[in-house]
């Protein structure tokens, strides 16, 4: 009994000295990654350039901030940049009615005027059916030619129907005389285009 009790008591002792030596360690390595990790939480990366002789090709900083690009000048880009087209700027609105199986002309440019930039268009079914409403590029305005569809919509009886451009539809560009057309199936129609032209 006595032997058990001095076998218990050695032991626990080397598990109390295995304990502390766990927690000194443990204390003496979060004393070297604390202020490491305190001063990483509140300060800026350091970007470190090259030495001395090679200062003119390395990071270059100006009052505390980074300088971007060779500092001779505005930043360019190499290769090709596709040029984005001006949009349209007088504003234009256009109103038409259509009354039975008919195509009218929607929009003629006039003299100096290239492009339509359509930013919304309204269609109103004033009839008892259902009805389509088509609407078309014509190239030179001549009723014999084909035209290009646009836009093709099932408007309900009754009913107007709003379509906002919030990117405006632009139309034109084109080396001849060019028309935008409107068609219904039957029904009697009011439609609305409101946009810019150039």
């Amino acid at each position: 009994m006595a032997h058990a009790a001095r076998h218990v008591r050695h032991v626990t002792r080397h598990a109390s000295i295995r304990s502390v030596t766990a927690v000194v360690v443990a204390l003496v390595i979060g004393g070297m990654i604390g202020p490491v990790a305190v001063h990483a939480a509140d300060s800026l990366v350091t970007i470190v350039g090259p030495g001395a002789a090679q200062q003119s090709q390395g990071v270059k900083v100006t009052a505390g901030h980074l300088r971007v690009g060779d500092a001779k000048g505005p930043l360019t880009v190499d290769g090709a940049v596709l040029a984005r087209p001006t949009l349209p700027k007088t504003p234009v609105f256009l109103r038409t009615f259509l009354n039975g199986n008919t195509e009218t002309t929607l929009f003629k440019p006039t003299k100096g005027s290239t492009r339509l930039g359509m930013t919304s268009i309204t269609i109103t079914n004033q009839g008892s059916s259902r009805d389509t409403f088509d609407m078309g590029l014509r190239p030179s305005c001549n009723p014999q030619e084909s035209v290009t569809p646009l836009y093709q919509l099932l408007i309900p009886p009754l009913t107007t129907v709003h379509m906002p451009l919030p990117t405006p539809f632009v139309v034109g560009h084109l080396p001849n005389v060019w028309c935008v057309v409107a068609a219904s199936g039957g029904q009697f129609m009011t439609i609305t285009v409101v946009g810019f032209t150039a």
